[in-house]
């Protein structure tokens, strides 16, 4: 017997370099309850998406999640660890997806290294304490997750993390 994982799968646009879907089975990046539940994951919430129309315009490109320094933070799916460093003074973790969706989480303290491969819920660090980091750094209350790719312009496009949630299904192949 041979068992094979199948993801919930949603078309995206033509702007996508790459990637013509993207994976829906990604979980909250946080030890929780209800992992693959985007109303869980709204209650978590402490500052919502607003990405803005221009990239040069103001907004918010990433979803704030209520968690407490030190906290576990989860790889929301399985890919490669594509950046692990700081920027402008905020600790933070990329990971490169299979379709091509890169998902980033800040600030974080890394448990991994680039170029590591990595599971869907396995820990990728701990939370850093914002109140601790530098002057310049990002200080949102939790945990910072993001989701982009790349369009065929070579620019980023920012994605709606929540949108990405669901579950993995498993069946059996004959």
């Amino acid at each position: 017997m041979v068992f094979a994982v199948e993801e919930e799968k949603q078309e995206s646009g033509g702007w996508l370099r790459g990637a013509n879907r993207l994976s829906r089975s990604h979980r909250v990046p946080l030890v929780t309850d209800s992992p693959t539940s985007p109303a869980a994951a709204e209650a978590l919430v402490t500052r919502p998406l607003d990405i803005p129309e221009q990239d040069w315009l103001p907004g918010h490109r990433v979803v704030d999640l209520r968690a407490a320094p030190g906290a576990d933070v989860l790889a929301s799916l399985g890919g490669r660890v594509s950046f692990v460093g700081t920027v402008a003074g905020t600790p933070v973790v990329t990971i490169r997806h299979r379709d091509g969706l890169h998902t980033t989480y800040e600030p974080v303290h890394a448990k991994v290294s680039k170029g590591e491969p990595v599971s869907r819920g396995q820990r990728i660090g701990r939370l850093a304490n914002a109140a601790l980091l530098g002057d310049t750094a990002r200080k949102p209350d939790g945990l910072s997750w993001g989701a982009w790719v790349k369009g065929t312009d070579g620019r980023k496009r920012y994605l709606d993390p929540f949108q990405l949630l669901g579950s993995v299904r498993v069946r059996l192949l004959r």
